[in-house]
C-alpha cells in the first residue's frame, strides 16, 4: 500500500457558514468571495482568456475552480434565470 498523505488543514467542521465567511476554496488564498465573484463577472462580461482575469481577483486558478463548479451544478443557469425575471 502507498502512502497517503495528510492535509496540513483540518477538514471543514460542518459548521454553518455565514455568507460573508469564505468557502474552503478561499480560506488558505486569503481571497473574499466578492474577489472571486467579481472575477467571474469579469470573464464573463469581457470574454477574457482565464489567464487575463485581472489580478485583484486572485490568480486565474482561484477564480476558475469555483466557477467551474457553479457552472456544472447549474448554480449560474438558475441564477441567470432568475436576474432574468427580474428584469
Amino acid at each position: 500500500m502507498g502512502c497517503r498523505r495528510r492535509s496540513p488543514r483540518p477538514c471543514w467542521s460542518g459548521r454553518p457558514r455565514s455568507a460573508h465567511t469564505p468557502g474552503p476554496w478561499l480560506a488558505d488564498r486569503g481571497r473574499t468571495a466578492r474577489q472571486v465573484i467579481n472575477g467571474m463577472v469579469c470573464k464573463i462580461r469581457t470574454g477574457l482568456p482565464w489567464r487575463d482575469v485581472p489580478d485583484r481577483n486572485g490568480p486565474w486558478k482561484t477564480v476558475c475552480t469555483p466557477f467551474r463548479r457553479c457552472a456544472l451544478s447549474g448554480v449560474l443557469a438558475e441564477a441567470l434565470q432568475q436576474i432574468q425575471a427580474q428584469a
